[in-house]
């Protein structure tokens, strides 16, 4: 990949990822619904689409005072769906009885 082109509507996330500094390679997560898309990123601005009135994503509207209620809502079921599924039970018993790893 050759240097990003200040004039490409990708150019800030391009020139980041050729960035050195550490956090080139920036995490996000994503949650969906027919009418909704959230992504919420960890190094750089979260984003929120209506995919009805704009399917192409053109529009962020995250800052958007208007649409903070869906925001939350979306902020919610994507906390929901992580801890529905991120938990790792240990199935090993240490000699004291607990699961291995247990912070009790």
């Amino acid at each position: 990949m050759g240097q990003p082109d200040p004039k490409s509507k990708y150019y800030p996330r391009q020139a980041g990822q050729m960035d050195l500094h550490g956090d080139e390679h920036g995490k996000a997560v994503m949650v969906r619904t027919q009418e909704t898309k959230y992504v919420r990123r960890l190094h750089d601005r979260d984003q929120l689409f209506d995919l009805r009135a704009d399917p192409e994503e053109r529009v962020n509207l995250i800052d958007s005072p208007e649409h903070q209620d869906l925001r939350m809502e979306m902020e919610r079921r994507l906390l929901t769906w992580y801890m529905e599924t991120c938990d790792v039970v240990p199935h090993q018993v240490d000699q004291r009885g607990f699961r291995a790893n247990s912070r009790i």
